[in-house]
């Protein structure tokens, strides 16, 4: 289980907004050794979550708008051979309509990360990276749309 507050601050052409939010979501991992007993398999993760459940309030330089709640259902396989590891995923996005993503993870020494997708609403390509230091996560993730290019970066610490 878990829970993030997040500050989104946006802009198009002169006008400028920003709004605080939060998301929660739970997740079960299992071993596929343990299900079915054929070795080593990896693991697959169920997962669900609800993003900006408070409904966020975006303040605009000329007024207010709002970002609704979503919730969205995923799997994905998790493996690894010796240094390298590699997860493939899907999840369902309810947010405007029924949407299918894709992705692909590949993992060196679990520090380092490369990721690439599918995003299906937009039917748009996904990238990004991530890297492990000690008990802080480095992430960076990229989407290429209509209206540009958008940039996420996120810091989280373990503990």
């Amino acid at each position: 289980m878990g829970m993030n507050f997040k500050v989104i601050s946006t802009g198009i052409d002169d006008e400028s907004g920003w709004g605080m939010s939060a998301d929660a979501g739970i997740q079960v991992k299992a071993k596929l050794k343990d299900l079915i007993n054929l070795g080593e398999l990896g693991e697959i993760t169920l997962a669900t979550r609800v993003e900006n459940f408070a409904n966020t309030g975006i303040q605009w330089n000329g007024g207010s708008d709002a970002i609704h709640y979503n919730y969205v259902f995923g799997y994905s396989w998790a493996t690894q051979v010796k240094s390298i590891s590699w997860t493939i995923s899907t999840d369902v996005d309810n947010r405007y309509s029924r949407s299918v993503n894709r992705g692909l993870e590949i993992g060196y020494l679990k520090k380092l990360f490369f990721r690439g997708g599918f995003q299906g609403r937009d039917e748009e390509w996904t990238y990004g990276a991530g890297i492990n230091i000690g008990t802080m996560v480095l992430d960076y993730a990229g989407l290429e749309h209509d209206l540009g290019r958008s940039h996420r970066f996120s810091i989280v610490f373990k503990f």
